[in-house]
């Protein structure tokens, strides 16, 4: 037969808890404990302003949209709160971006709801990633354009627009509504007919970049006697 646990209460002494009873308690306590750890993870982890983006858009310089130039980027999005020191914007760029390095690195400048009197206290590169950390300044959740520097196109092609994206603090990202495209770095091969008299007509192929891209053509010739 199992023995009865029972309290020294039974035997006319003073109150004591029962072993099941103090089997309880320390299961109870354990847990209590392990949910106030949990809570305390919880809490660490939420860090920054949360906040969405919207209206976002990428674009180089008009100048340079060739594959492997060195480019300045504006890029522009819309927090839907208020964002304050300490919070980092990330921008991607789409794959075989990379930037500048050194006294080269990219540089972040900002107008519109960040404010331009905002520090940008650092433009760190992460992949095609740019983790762009505000510092002190007065801002708005309102329309806001980064200005980066140093960004080395990657290479020719159309780029989708889920190419890019932008979000607050690691949260959901935002493309723009459309791609665009990176130009060849150089034009193909020229084509040549020979006229007669040693005369040639030499004809190059438009590549399709923006009248704003200058396009400098170089012609060589030797005469044929």
């Amino acid at each position: 037969m199992p023995r009865s646990v029972y309290s020294e209460v039974d035997r006319g002494g003073p109150p004591r808890l029962s072993s099941i009873n103090l089997v309880k308690r320390f299961a109870v306590g354990v847990m209590a404990m392990a949910l106030a750890l949990l809570g305390t993870a919880t809490m660490a982890s939420a860090t920054g302003t949360s906040a969405t983006v919207s209206a976002v858009s990428f674009a180089p310089a008009a100048t340079a949209v060739r594959a492997g130039q060195t480019a300045t980027w504006t890029v522009g999005f819309t927090p839907s709160a208020v964002l304050v020191s300490g919070d980092v914007v990330n921008v991607t760029f789409p794959a075989g971006t990379t930037f500048g390095t050194g006294t080269n690195a990219p540089v972040t400048t900002s107008t519109g709801g960040i404010a331009s009197g905002t520090v940008i206290t650092s433009t760190t590169v992460s992949g095609t990633s740019l983790a762009v950390t505000l510092g002190a300044g007065t801002n708005t959740a309102a329309a806001t354009t980064f200005t980066i520097t140093n960004v080395i196109n990657p290479a020719a092609g159309p780029y989708t627009a889920g190419s890019f994206a932008v979000n607050v603090n690691g949260g959901t990202s935002a493309s723009p509504s459309s791609g665009l495209t990176i130009y060849e770095a150089a034009l193909a091969t020229p084509t040549v007919v020979a006229n007669g008299n040693g005369l040639a007509t030499v004809t190059f192929t438009p590549d399709g970049a923006p009248a704003s891209v200058e396009t400098t053509y170089t012609v060589s010739a030797s005469p044929s006697g």
